[in-house]
């Protein structure tokens, strides 16, 4: 069977772009669970929530520590997700892997990555569906 247009469970979508609007993107990322997508939009909301860690090409001193606080919070409140996440222990999260994995997470949602450390955030949902959604491709029939 084909690989499914839009997998069951709970997909994020999140459109951001880098610069004055430059760039412009949208990512999704799809997780099984109610609760991993809540994690997954925490995450998304840091960057709602913060302004200060928007569309940032390479951070300074004072945005660093600001992200670094951020995601050490953040992490902090999810450990057991994390954990698993990161595959390893609540005691091997330290600093440096809390924030690789925020970074990680932040790029697979289109939030960091490309020329800049980190993305503006334009606008996020959650779309849900509990079964796999196939579509056939059809491209041949409209070739003749």
């Amino acid at each position: 069977m084909s690989k499914p247009f839009l997998a069951a469970g709970y997909t994020i979508e999140v459109s951001s772009w880098e610069n004055d609007a430059d760039n412009p993107q949208t990512k999704r990322k799809t997780v099984s669970t109610r609760e991993e997508a809540e994690v997954w939009t925490k995450l998304v909301r840091l960057w709602e929530d913060n302004p200060d860690i928007n569309n940032i090409y390479e951070p300074n001193n004072r945005e660093t520590t600001l992200i670094q606080e951020l995601f050490d919070d953040f992490v902090e409140k999810h450990l057991d997700f994390f954990a698993q996440y990161c595959g390893c222990t609540r005691e091997e999260l330290n600093g440096d892997r809390r924030h690789d994995a925020c970074i990680e997470m932040a790029h697979d949602l289109g939030l960091s990555g490309g020329d800049y450390y980190t993305r503006d955030l334009n606008k996020w949902k959650v779309l849900y569906t509990p079964v796999d959604i196939h579509m056939e491709d059809v491209t041949a029939q409209f070739k003749t």
